[in-house]
């Protein structure tokens, strides 16, 4: 629009000034004429005190002055159309310059334009970048939550949360995964948490290029930590039976959105920030189909995968033994597709990661601790139950 008007500025501008310049020319052009005619007319008139050189001399410049008024006259129609033409020329380039530039802002109108119906704020390279921003936002809405005597609303959309919190049984990544970690630990109610169902996680292992049960295991320990640890229930733990298009946090109006690709983990690819401004904005749109519609089918016994729930809350070990159970091949319900020492790694992980976690503060958590010893070990409750295991060179055909 600002463009536009410049240029339509531009335009008249130059109108005008080819105007005043014809207006000038014509005007001295009348004014010389009128002498021409006054003097000529004066050297015919016997005026007293007035010889005949005199009158001569006022009549020669008289003729002079209408016949270079006429001669200017005829010359300024010619050339008036030429000057115009070259003013023109002269001035066309800038112009073409200026609708070229008026034609990029209106393509820049309509993307801010998107931008602001999409709510888009930032882009990153990788999740990483964009999670000490929202760790910040996420931060900020649980202490004024808590100000407010009132609970926060964190909403994750993750596969196994690994790229959010890190590797629970190893050293992290990144510092900021550690601050998330503690977030979720100390503020537990202020989340819901959305996982890929451990059943349904080899789905993504060919695309990830990783090792056979790899994603099932980081899932497995994400749930464990996040039950025993953060105390999150159903209200905040839940699996879904499928592969999430996009990991997602949202912190009130702020959206966090890093798409699942192939070929790569979502954490090393394209993270976006949107802000949803509008209740119907298309972010918020967005946000309430990938999570909210469907966090909400825990309540719906017609949302049947399988013939199992889409969505499963996580209330104890038991829940994630469960999932664990799913987790074989087809044909063979008994078959898991984890190696004994992949299920073994989640009881190690409990001795040596949850207990000593919660000893930390025996008296709040010595009734759990006891519970979980007395819960056992995976490894052996699978057994009992005849579930085998797969081999450490077995494959998705496994059938040994």
């Amino acid at each position: 629009m600002i463009m536009k008007e410049n240029r339509e500025k531009g335009e008249k501008a130059s109108d005008n000034l080819l105007i005043k310049a014809s207006t000038l020319s014509k005007l001295i052009i009348c004014l010389t004429s009128l002498l021409g005619i006054t003097l000529t007319a004066v050297s015919f008139t016997n005026v007293n005190n007035i010889s005949d050189a005199v009158s001569k001399v006022l009549n020669s410049i008289g003729v002079g002055l209408i016949s270079a008024s006429l001669v200017s006259f005829f010359l300024d129609r010619i050339w008036n159309k030429l000057r115009s033409e070259e003013t023109k020329n002269y001035i066309q380039p800038v112009l073409d310059k200026m609708n070229d530039v008026k034609y990029r802002f209106e393509m820049l109108e309509g993307r801010v334009e998107a931008f602001k119906q999409v709510g888009l704020n930032f882009c990153h390279g990788n999740r990483t970048e964009s999670l000490s921003r929202f760790y910040d936002i996420a931060y900020k809405s649980i202490d004024d939550a808590k100000e407010k005597k009132i609970k926060a609303s964190i909403k994750i959309v993750a596969s196994s949360a690994r790229g959010l919190v890190g590797f629970f049984d190893r050293d992290v990544d990144e510092d900021i995964q550690y601050k998330w970690r503690d977030l979720i630990d100390k503020n537990g109610e202020s989340f819901q948490i959305l996982l890929t169902h451990p059943a349904y996680a080899h789905l993504r292992q060919p695309a990830e290029e990783r090792s056979n049960g790899a994603i099932e295991t980081e899932i497995l320990k994400s749930s464990i930590h996040f039950l025993l640890v953060a105390k999150l229930k159903s209200k905040q733990l839940r699996y879904y039976r499928g592969s999430p298009t996009v990991f997602m946090v949202q912190v009130d109006k702020e959206v966090l959105i890093n798409p699942y690709p192939y070929g790569n983990m979502a954490m090393k690819t394209l993270c976006l920030e949107f802000t949803g401004y509008e209740e119907n904005s298309f972010i918020n749109q967005f946000a309430k189909s990938h999570f909210d519609h469907t966090w909400a089918f825990l309540d719906q016994d017609d949302k049947i995968i399988d013939g199992k729930p889409f969505v499963e809350g996580i209330e104890s070990l038991d829940s994630i033994e469960n999932a664990l159970k799913e987790c074989t091949y087809l044909g063979n319900n008994k078959r898991l597709r984890l190696t004994e020492l992949q299920v073994k790694s989640l009881d190690t992980f409990i001795e040596r990661k949850i207990i000593p976690i919660l000893e930390d503060k025996t008296s709040e958590n010595a009734e759990d601790i006891q519970k979980i010893k007395a819960w056992g070990s995976f490894v052996e409750r699978l057994k009992k139950d005849g579930f085998s295991f797969c081999m450490d060179d077995c494959t998705n055909n496994c059938d040994n």
